[in-house]
């Protein structure tokens, strides 16, 4: 995913790029920076850009002007508008804007802002966890598995594993998918990647096989024939 950045303030242009690159760690996701909507314009002609996140007010085409034009041609691309000024928030309704943030943005407002674009241009949901003070932003149907480890939780994907100070409660709130399902009060799976059911436990991708508890088989069983029945 490319996302295009614009504002004519390089230190803020910089410091959004950094914010940015901190929420995307571990997504393909390129960043690039424009100063001018004049320069956003010529790359949008030459570049597939997924997002935008432009500053209204800029010398030149300033941004509600620029994102009219992106608009002529793309009604449906996320454009994010910055302003130090609330009230010309308003006059981004006229260019469908997708979120406005006023300057100076908040990091809290501005990573609520990129989780609602991730939803609509990945399609999916993510959850974030953070480990030795990195935050990594999961998709949900990356994750195999959550295991509960008394005051802490193991996020299990193909790939690695993430453990983190959570309970299981905490973390089932998280979680926006429909694919998951309590197997045991320890265990929370994803059925996208449930391979085989004995009776007793799932084999999951990957060969892991997770217990499902006695109270727990019986709806389970319906959960995932449906579940697989409404997929085909």
């Amino acid at each position: 995913m490319k996302i295009a950045i614009c504002d004519d303030n390089d230190i803020f242009l910089k410091e959004l790029k950094e914010e940015l690159e901190k929420f995307f760690r571990d997504m393909d996701v390129l960043i690039l920076e424009y100063h001018s909507g004049e320069e956003l314009l010529e790359a949008y002609q030459k570049t597939e850009i997924h997002v935008i996140i432009l500053d209204i007010e800029m010398g030149g085409i300033d941004g509600l002007k620029t994102a009219g034009h992106i608009r002529k041609e793309n009604t449906s691309i996320p454009i994010i508008l910055l302003t130090s000024h609330r009230e010309l928030a308003l006059q981004g309704y006229e260019v469908n804007a997708f979120r406005f943030l006023v300057k100076p943005v908040s990091p809290q407002k501005l990573q609520e802002t990129l989780k609602e674009v991730q939803k609509q241009v990945f399609g999916k949901e993510r959850i974030m966890v953070s480990v030795d003070g990195v935050d990594y932003y999961i998709p949900e149907n990356d994750i195999l598995y959550l295991k509960s480890e008394n005051v802490y939780v193991m996020t299990v994907t193909e790939s690695r594993s993430y453990l983190v100070r959570k309970t299981l409660k905490e973390q089932l709130k998280e979680l926006g998918s429909p694919f998951w399902f309590q197997v045991h009060r320890s265990y929370i799976i994803n059925l996208n990647h449930a391979v085989s059911f004995d009776g007793k436990a799932v084999t999951m991708r990957g060969n892991d096989r997770i217990p499902v508890s006695k109270t727990r088989r019986e709806a389970f069983q319906k959960t995932i024939m449906q579940f697989f029945r409404n997929k085909h």
